[in-house]
């Protein structure tokens, strides 16, 4: 079997980014697909996120805080009571994001502003299972 037919039958991870903020979304979705290769499903507010992650396979969500329709925080709260388990990386300029994180029982969390290289690092912690 040659090296690219080995590929071919290999999975990509699918991400989730969730921001209602069309700029800081596209620019997200785009990074991970240049710099990680990954698969990536776009939502516009918190409920789209909702209807997006209970019915995708997703490997991890990028998750904001605020969004209309739904917060992060209710998008969390929701999915866990359908026990749907995906890594989740809660993003907001909230200044207590690691209690917020930490209360939902997310060990992934950026604060904004962030860095390409901190949201890279952050879902490839989600990825290799220890996000929450």
């Amino acid at each position: 079997m040659s090296r690219s037919s080995a590929r071919e039958g290999v999975r990509r991870p699918t991400v989730l980014i969730a921001d209602d903020d069309d700029d800081m979304r596209a620019a997200v979705a785009d990074l991970l697909r240049e710099e990680r290769q990954l698969d990536v499903v776009e939502a516009a507010d918190g409920a789209e996120a909702l209807e997006i992650a209970l019915t995708t396979r997703l490997d991890a969500i990028v998750l904001d805080q605020r969004m209309p329709r739904l917060t992060g925080v209710e998008v969390v709260g929701l999915l866990r009571a359908r026990s749907v388990r995906v890594p989740i990386i809660l993003v907001t300029a909230a200044r207590d994001v690691r209690e917020l994180a930490a209360d939902l029982g997310l060990r992934c969390y950026l604060a904004k502003p962030f860095s390409a290289d901190e949201i890279v690092e952050q879902l490839t912690r989600a990825l290799e299972g220890e996000g929450g």
